[in-house]
């Protein structure tokens, strides 16, 4: 003896959406790209630093793994060269840009969980711009941007003081105005005086 009717149809009901997940989950797997094996993140916003003072661009893999295999390569993006290159457990000089020798260093004390910190001693002016952040394993690579903004402090000092005197000068001028005004008053107020 079989199901009756109405039970069929109800158990059919009940496979339905359960088979229509099944095939969207197969889908899904099959239409992602398989590549990917991480992705490389900067900070959202960009690095403020003065001239003289060391910079600290972040980057670090999700999820989460060891970068201490991997080679890690920052580069300027406005001039496509090298500012400091990591493989094999310690830094690579070969292609490095000549006025980043010797200022620059890979903060290791994350790498172990994805995280590479490049460290800019003494920064300058000139650093301000774009840089790529690379990883790469044997594999795979991926890179992410860090901006840099830096600002010298006299410059950053003159425009306060520009700014602190834009404020003030108006004020002064209207005190001047206001103390020609008084004393034209008080000399025609004189004159006036004298006449009678």
């Amino acid at each position: 003896m079989g199901m009756p009717k109405a039970q069929r149809k109800m158990a059919s009901s009940l496979d339905s959406p359960l088979l229509d997940l099944l095939v969207c989950l197969v889908l899904v797997q099959l239409l992602t790209p398989c590549s990917a094996q991480f992705s490389v993140i900067g900070p959202f916003g960009p690095i403020l630093a003065m001239v003289g003072e060391d910079a600290d661009l972040p980057c670090h893999v999700s999820p989460k793994m060891s970068a201490e295999t991997m080679e890690l390569m920052w580069v300027k993006s406005s001039l496509g060269q090298v500012v400091y290159e990591y493989a094999n457990g310690q830094e690579v000089e070969e292609q490095q840009m000549a006025e980043y020798r010797g200022r620059t260093s890979i903060l290791r004390d994350g790498i172990t969980e994805g995280k590479a910190t490049l460290r800019i001693y003494d920064v300058r002016a000139s650093d301000s711009g774009s840089y790529l952040c690379y990883f790469q394993d044997e594999n795979f690579s991926e890179k992410a941007m860090v901006e840099l903004e830096v600002a010298d402090p006299f410059f950053w000092r003159a425009s306060t003081w520009m700014a602190t005197l834009a404020g003030t000068l108006p004020v002064l001028l209207l005190l001047l105005a206001g103390m020609g005004y008084f004393l034209w008053q008080t000399q025609k107020e004189k004159q006036s005086r004298a006449r009678e």
